[in-house]
């Protein structure tokens, strides 16, 4: 009986202490739900031609929240269209009409988190222009004559491009040709005595430039003769036989002169006697333009504005250079005017005994030879 009682004691601390251990209470913390993570893919700079288009920003999301988008937003107005795919976002950009360079920043967000994107988009190349560096109208006399155009390319295309050339009205500007600078032609001599008017059109890509010409007609009335000199021919004597008047004495001519001055075979000849103000540079005397009468005094008066009757005249020769018909000039004016292709020389005369009247015409350089010692 004694033992009994000393194991039942012990037994109850035992007892306790398991139930104490065992018992199943749940204390521990609840489930979290796990952070999503967003990350992109694509770098922080998408560089975007100046043209424009479509383009992808491409991104991760580790631990998606079902229900949650992507959004993805710009503050500026080129940046839209904004569609949502498998782990991308797609947008448009615009032209960029400018040639200076944009950037906007796009935000891709996803729950509480977002990156930026910076779209840098490149300037548009500025479109070819055509820079026409000499006049854009082009007046000439009715002689016509050699011309040119010089001009030259801002911005050309990256191939090169070429230039083309369209007249209005073709057949009287002709021989166009074309380099890097210029644009060469002739305009015709115009035998009406209405001015006449074209348009010369220079084409490169979209660029385009008019050139206007304007050629006068001839001088009105009626002419027995009429003789278009090809060639200048002369001397620059100074004021040597014309004291304070500079004497410019020329032949207009078909022919040309010998190397001792003389007149060819079968050529026609005008000699022209011609006082006007001395030229500043001998070696470089060409003849001064203005309106000159003929002087009607026998001898030659050498009065600035005038061409002698003494010395001014008409003749042919054979075909061994030997004078055939030689006339002197009973009334004369003699024009001298700039023109595109130079100077215009124009003579209006009567050649005495015979009461016909002459119109003659020379289209070139004045330049003649210095004899001026």
């Amino acid at each position: 009986m004694k033992t009994k009682k000393i194991v039942s004691r012990l037994a109850l601390p035992v007892i306790v202490f398991y139930s104490f251990f065992s018992c199943d209470s749940d204390n521990s913390d609840p489930q979290v739900a796990p952070t999503p993570q967003l990350n992109p893919l694509s770098g922080q700079e998408i560089r975007i031609p100046a043209d424009g288009g479509r383009f992808d920003i491409r991104y991760r999301i580790d631990g998606p929240i079902e229900g949650v988008s992507v959004e993805a937003s710009s503050q500026a107005g080129w940046i839209d269209g904004f569609e949502y795919g498998d782990g991308k976002v797609s947008f448009s950009a615009t032209e960029n009409p400018t040639p200076e360079v944009r950037e906007a920043e796009i935000t891709v967000s996803y729950s509480d988190q977002s990156f930026t994107v910076k779209a840098r988009q490149d300037g548009s190349a500025p479109e070819p222009e055509i820079d026409i560096l000499s006049e854009r109208e082009i007046e000439t006399d009715f002689a016509g004559g050699a011309f040119e155009i010089r001009y030259t390319i801002l911005h050309p295309t990256t191939g090169g491009g070429t230039l083309r050339v369209a007249v209005k009205e073709t057949g009287w500007i002709t021989d166009i040709e074309t380099t890097e600078e210029l644009v060469k032609f002739t305009v015709a001599q115009n035998n009406a005595t209405e001015s006449r008017e074209n348009t010369i059109t220079l084409s490169y890509e979209e660029a385009t430039a008019e050139i206007i010409v304007k050629q006068k007609g001839k001088s009105g009335g009626a002419y027995d003769y009429e003789f278009p000199a090809p060639r200048l021919d002369g001397f620059y004597y100074g004021d040597a036989y014309s004291p304070g008047a500079g004497n410019y004495w020329f032949f207009l001519n078909d022919k040309g002169l010998d190397e001792d001055g003389n007149a060819m075979p079968n050529g026609t000849y005008f000699l022209i006697d011609l006082y006007s103000d001395i030229a500043p540079d001998p070696s470089n005397a060409r003849i001064p333009t203005g309106v000159f009468t003929l002087d009607p005094s026998p001898f030659a008066s050498c009065a600035k504005g005038t061409f002698s009757r003494q010395n001014s005249r008409y003749y042919t020769t054979d075909e061994n250079g030997k004078t055939v018909e030689t006339r002197a000039l009973d009334t004369g004016t003699l024009k001298i005017t700039e023109s595109g292709n130079g100077y215009l020389i124009e003579l209006n005369c009567m050649t005495n005994e015979t009461n016909k009247l002459w119109y003659v015409y020379y289209s070139g350089d004045t330049l003649l030879e210095n004899q001026a010692y």
